[in-house]
């Protein structure tokens, strides 16, 4: 079967169409020179309204040529192009019922051979006691399923990716780290050893961050602790100063007062003599008491 062209032969096809381009392109260019500079007035805005009407009229006619031309040629063009199309949807129905068997068959195939990946993982996983530690999505790749790829090298790549996770695990376990959890987390994620390294360092610089923190918070508690108990013992000190002071006071306040003390004293003119001259020395006011007769 083949699609043979009986009209025209290749040899009558149209190659170019011939027309008289660069003469009316020269005669054209030359005509509409004189229009270009064109200032019409009030008075002959009727003649530019005519030349107007007539360049259009011109350009019309080109175009109406162009698409004579082109009518011309393209309709056996589109008659040949109706009936092609008839032809490939004729085909396309069983392209498109065969294709649709071909992918399901690929799709099946690429089904059953990332199960035989994924058993081969589960196998070598529990060979290696990683069973639970890494997930089979952590390595799946999606060439696995191309028939390019055989399962040599796949079980070769699973191998090898296993085999460094449990190389990074013995280099973290022998670190002796707090954070070997952490760390081993990040491996189980990524099984990349220096992103699980820098996840332990991020961790350590965080604690020492951490404990500095807490020993300067410590350090100026204890100061303003510090400083709130020599307050209070200046306070407690002015507070006993105080009351000295008050107590003091109080003393010769004591000593200053004043009291009223009625007494009889019975004695020789001579002992009456020295007490009162006693008190005028000591500045004790006195009041001798007549008694009325």
């Amino acid at each position: 079967m083949e699609l043979v062209i009986y009209s025209p032969t290749p040899e009558d096809f149209v190659k170019a169409i011939e027309w008289n381009h660069d003469e009316l392109k020269t005669a054209l260019t030359n005509e509409l020179e004189k229009y270009r500079h064109l200032v019409f007035t009030p008075e002959t805005v009727k003649d530019g309204k005519r030349t107007l009407a007539d360049l259009r009229r011109f350009r019309t006619a080109i175009e109406d040529k162009r698409k004579e031309v082109k009518n011309q040629i393209m309709t056996p063009y589109l008659d040949f192009e109706k009936k092609v199309k008839e032809l490939t949807a004729l085909v396309d129905e069983p392209i498109e019922a065969i294709d649709k068997q071909i992918k399901s068959y690929d799709e099946q195939s690429r089904i059953e051979k990332f199960a035989e990946c994924e058993a081969y993982f589960d196998e070598k996983a529990e060979e290696l006691n990683l069973t639970g530690f890494i997930a089979w999505e952590s390595l799946e790749k999606a060439e696995y399923g191309n028939v390019s790829k055989s399962m040599s090298q796949i079980t070769e790549e699973i191998d090898n990716a296993l085999n460094r996770v449990c190389e990074a695990l013995k280099v973290i376990d022998e670190m002796g780290s707090p954070y070997a959890f952490e760390m081993r987390q990040v491996l189980g994620q990524t099984l990349d050893l220096q992103q699980a390294l820098a996840k332990g360092q991020q961790l350590k610089e965080t604690a020492e961050q951490k404990a500095r923190f807490e020993a300067e918070r410590q350090a100026e508690q204890e100061r303003r602790a510090a400083e709130r108990e020599a307050q209070a013992k200046l306070i407690e000190e002015a507070g006993k100063a105080k009351k000295e002071e008050l107590k003091e006071e109080s003393k010769e306040e004591e000593k200053l007062r004043l009291y009223t003390l009625r007494f009889e004293v019975t004695g020789t003119r001579d002992q009456l003599m020295q007490l009162s001259k006693f008190l005028q020395v000591n500045k004790i006011s006195y009041l001798q008491i007549k008694e009325d007769k």
